[in-house]
């Protein structure tokens, strides 16, 4: 937000024209507001559009100038521009404004004399701006200008705003894998939560555990297609499995205008990095058989005949990774290990030890069930092995 600090007093001029003469103090706006723009089309600039609020801002504030006898911005126990621009009902990213007086009533004059100045200059032809509002008040013989400039925006609701980030980045990115109704609702809330803690200049809330690794990108913005830019350059989407995102929109201490607040949560491929040219189980068995050869035990070899029942106790895992009992009472083999990882080439400490401790074993089955891939809650691994 931008508030123009300098304060231009015209001089009372000796010789009026009669151009003026007899215009309506709207008139005297409407003339004032077409000269601002015929400066900047003139500069190729974009013309500035005409907004109610801003005009009635701009007016009840050359009243305050009269009523204080003062040319200024700001006077004791009054609003600032922003917090005028809130209680108005405008929202916006952006605002500025521009003050003179003088005994003329000539609108070209008080025109050129605020391009004099550099700081009422820089705000008439700001490129930030998109809109205006004049106001301009009379005591006896001199007038009281008021212009106020901002940058608006219509707030769409929070669920359209979801929807059209959506749809962009889906288009770009193509459709995430689906998850189940209410674990992709619970994500979409936990996005909507995050972003209204960041509004609030609050820290986030760790995901649940549940869901395995994911990352968490936040930012506010009024203009959707810079987000879209934005979230474009920050996230590299080849190694998306999965992403949601939640909107909010409100204002705040440092948004007092309104603002969006989005946040994205995604999920990586975590099978990415590996070299699994030859399969998943293929860097479980290269682990598993280079802690055997620093341990001076022969290798394992894995056997198709126990590929069934690793995928049955994987799963099983998944769903009770709490009840090892009832993996091992259901299955009878001399090796039954079952472990969740994020990371296929680093072995747990307790299962390398197994894998050392069952010298008798020499075949084994392996299964790595990874549940995002399948369209289920968990961006991680179960590993099940068996040996016999």
């Amino acid at each position: 937000m931008l508030v123009c600090g300098l304060v231009l007093a015209l001089p009372i001029l000796g010789s009026q024209t009669v151009e003026d003469l007899g215009l309506s103090l709207e008139q005297l706006e409407d003339k004032l507001f077409f000269l601002v723009n015929q400066e900047r089309s003139g500069r190729g600039l974009p013309e500035l559009h005409f907004d109610p609020l801003l005009r009635a801002m701009a007016r009840a504030h050359s009243q305050k100038m009269i009523q204080e006898n003062k040319l200024a911005h700001d006077f004791p126990n009054y609003k600032t521009l922003a917090d005028r621009a809130t209680q108005t009902g405008l929202y916006f990213s952006d605002i500025g404004e521009n003050v003179a007086c003088s005994d003329t009533f000539i609108m070209r004059f008080f025109h050129e004399h605020l391009l004099t100045s550099s700081g009422h200059r820089e705000n008439i032809l700001s490129r930030r701006f998109t809109h205006l509002g004049i106001g301009i008040g009379r005591s006896g013989t001199r007038h009281y200008v008021t212009q106020e400039f901002s940058t608006l925006f219509e707030p769409l609701t929070k669920l359209e705003m979801e929807r059209e980030m959506e749809e962009k980045l889906k288009i770009l990115w193509g459709r995430p894998i689906e998850l189940p109704p209410a674990s992709a609702a619970e994500m979409k809330e936990y996005g909507r939560r995050m972003s209204s803690l960041f509004l609030q200049d609050q820290a986030p809330k760790k995901i649940h555990d549940s869901f395995g690794v994911a990352y968490l990108y936040r930012l506010t913005f009024t203009d959707k297609e810079t987000a879209f830019d934005t979230i474009c350059a920050a996230i590299n989407a080849d190694k998306l499995l999965y992403w949601s995102l939640g909107v909010t929109f409100d204002r705040s201490a440092k948004n007092i205008g309104g603002t969006y607040a989005l946040s994205l949560i995604s999920f990586p491929d975590l099978r990415d990095p590996l070299d699994a040219a030859d399969g998943l189980k293929t860097v479980i068995l290269k682990s598993l058989n280079k802690i055997r050869k620093n341990n001076d035990l022969l290798s394992l070899t894995m056997t198709s005949n126990l590929a069934k029942p690793t995928m049955e106790i994987a799963e099983l895992f998944y769903q009770s990774p709490n009840n090892q009992n009832l993996i091992k009472k259901k299955y009878r083999y001399k090796l039954i290990l079952a472990y969740k990882t994020i990371s296929l080439d680093m072995i747990p400490d307790d299962i390398a030890q197994k894998i050392v401790n069952g010298t008798q074993i020499h075949s084994i089955g392996i299964h790595v069930f990874y549940p995002l891939a399948q369209g289920l809650p968990g961006n991680y691994f179960i590993v099940a092995i068996l040996g016999k």
